[in-house]
């Protein structure tokens, strides 16, 4: 869970290891499309596999309680269908809430560090669900983030990168994570996005689904339509992993800040 605290407003470019301000809200609520159409598996390598396709309206909301210490939270909705040989699986309903607090720990030497602990609470209880997680599982998540904003040639930026472990009880391995976002400002209300998402499952699963990993790249642009409020619009591709499908995802997300 890693927004940005800010819009593509004037505001400077800054990320998840910057505190939201006192008082303030941001809310993000993006949606995503994605489909598959083949995998990768336990060796790595692209293999046909089911057709698979999700729908997903995930609403982010931070609140600065603080100046030091930031609520987060998210409710997820997701519709996915797996076509298997013809025959066609479908679920819809709650598929994650999560809530934490994000820690900020000062900055030392150009480089602004803060800790967030996650709790998730799954809805999702079959279908292909690639974390093979059921109704009702809890997960508990610890994030270190660092991040660091710069200006190159007029031109705003930062680097935000955030490396967590999840804890994921009842059979379920745990995982590690390593997102890494990139952003510019190329000019007043825009802002341009780079992100690798990636993550490795530790450990055995007690399920009869093989332990997955993944790594996902992506860009997208947010831009000022009518302040405070953003669009943003982009993309996201799985681009290796283990016993996973091959997601190609297109992106539309509103921001708001309060």
């Amino acid at each position: 869970m890693l927004a940005l605290a800010g819009t593509a407003s004037s505001d400077p470019a800054c990320a998840g290891a910057w505190p939201l301000p006192k008082g303030e809200t941001l809310v993000i609520i993006p949606i995503t499309i994605s489909k598959a159409t083949d995998g990768f598996n336990s060796s790595g390598k692209v293999a046909p596999r089911s057709s698979y396709s999700k729908n997903e309206v995930a609403p982010y909301v931070e609140y600065g309680l603080t100046e030091s210490l930031t609520l987060v939270g998210t409710f997820a909705w997701l519709r996915d269908e797996t076509d298997y040989y013809g025959i066609s699986f479908r679920q819809q309903g709650f598929s994650r809430a999560e809530a934490g607090l994000r820690i900020s720990l000062g900055e030392w030497r150009g480089t602004r560090f803060a800790l967030q602990p996650v709790i998730a609470v799954h809805g999702a209880s079959a279908g292909d669900d690639p974390f093979a997680s059921r109704r009702g599982d809890v997960d508990q998540e610890l994030d270190v983030i660092a991040g660091r904003s710069f200006n190159i040639f007029g031109i705003e930026g930062f680097t935000d990168t955030l490396i967590g472990y999840r804890h994921r009880p009842a059979g379920r391995p745990a995982q590690l994570k390593s997102d890494v976002t990139l952003g510019l400002k190329p000019r007043d209300g825009t802002m341009l996005l780079v992100k690798s998402e990636n993550f490795a499952s530790v450990g055995r699963s007690h399920s009869a689904i093989a332990s997955p990993s993944a790594a996902k790249i992506g860009a997208s642009i947010v831009q000022d339509v009518a302040k405070p409020l953003a669009v943003e619009v982009g993309f996201m591709q799985t681009v290796a992993g283990r016993n996973i499908v091959r997601e190609r995802a297109l992106k539309f997300g509103l921001w708001h800040r309060f």
